[in-house]
């Protein structure tokens, strides 16, 4: 379990099965003030955090703690944010592809982009992300090293599946 206290900075792990003491999280800066964290279901940690002033609800940076242990800053790698009329907030990054915080659970899921065959879509240097007035999620994404062109996405959220077209030419967002 990941504990926060309240106006102090550091983030820090309790493992009650291994009868450990508390311990500060080590991977990540304990000089900042963590407020909220989401879970996927890629047990992926997101954790949004404050560098200066404990009493602020707002978050200055992101960090996506892997279950390897790896951290990523992914404040500077989101490369769009929308909400839809549910409140869900979607958000793509640069390199890990798309994810949505649910506005009833407020857990963080890593949102599958597949074709329709069901093969994964590869979501890279996405961003121009809009919702359609049919729901549907829109947005633009490079193709894998070694292509040439990009891809124009059209993507559902309830069945994860998408659409796209092909361009010849590189896109940038």
């Amino acid at each position: 379990m990941y504990l926060a206290i309240v106006n102090s900075p550091g983030l820090f792990l309790y493992d009650a099965k291994l009868k450990q003491p508390i311990s500060p999280v080590e991977q990540i800066s304990n000089s900042l003030y963590y407020k909220n964290a989401w879970r996927d279901g890629k047990q992926r940690l997101l954790i949004s955090a404050q560098s200066s002033d404990p009493l602020s609800d707002l978050a200055d940076q992101y960090l996506l703690l892997e279950p390897d242990g790896q951290v990523d800053t992914i404040a500077h790698l989101i490369r769009g944010i929308v909400e839809n009329a549910h409140g869900d907030i979607y958000f793509l990054t640069q390199k890990r592809g798309l994810f949505r915080i649910n506005s009833g659970t407020e857990q963080l899921d890593t949102m599958p982009v597949l074709d329709e065959y069901g093969q994964k879509i590869p979501i890279i240097q996405a961003g121009g992300m809009i919702f359609g007035p049919d729901s549907l999620l829109y947005f633009i994404s490079s193709l894998p090293t070694g292509q040439v062109g990009g891809l124009f996405v059209c993507y559902d959220p309830t069945t994860c599946m998408a659409k796209t077209i092909k361009t010849d030419a590189s896109l940038e967002s």
